[in-house]
């Protein structure tokens, strides 16, 4: 699937380069910094930018597309991904970066299993044998 001619391939590439960047600019952003003051901060600025996107590039009336349903497990999601991110900085400002980074992106598995819960996604040899593959890299690099 492409959007404006833009495979989905590329998104995802460059969502993975701004989440690395995002995790350095966060260590060196949390050094003497109250990690709930900061995600905070990001909160904020995420919006903001958020809204700049959406007034920019789209129609308001896609707003009145949403239905209850969307709205609450828009909402639930983004208490999940503020949880996600409050964890998130207080592990970076007490650990090692790429230990903490790795544990953070092993998130993959919990999709894995989340989807198969709650999606009714199937699981594969390969989906079984990734995980144990992402079990060992994360195993590999904290010890």
């Amino acid at each position: 699937m492409s959007i404006n001619g833009v495979n989905w391939m590329l998104f995802a590439i460059l969502s993975s380069i701004m989440a690395a960047l995002s995790t350095i600019f966060a260590k060196i952003g949390l050094q003497e910094v109250d990690p709930i003051v900061s995600t905070t901060l990001r909160s904020i600025v995420i919006m903001v930018f958020s809204l700049t996107v959406m007034f920019s590039l789209r129609n308001m009336e896609v707003i009145k597309t949403l239905n209850n349903s969307n709205i609450a497990f828009i909402i639930i999601s983004g208490i999940a991904g503020s949880l996600s991110w409050l964890f998130y900085f207080l592990a970076l400002q007490r650990g090692n970066t790429t230990i903490v980074a790795a544990i953070d992106r092993s998130s993959i598995i919990f999709v894995l299993l989340f989807s198969m819960l709650f999606l009714n996604e199937g699981i594969t040899l390969n989906k079984i044998i990734a995980i144990f593959l992402i079990l060992i890299g994360l195993f590999l690099l904290i010890f």
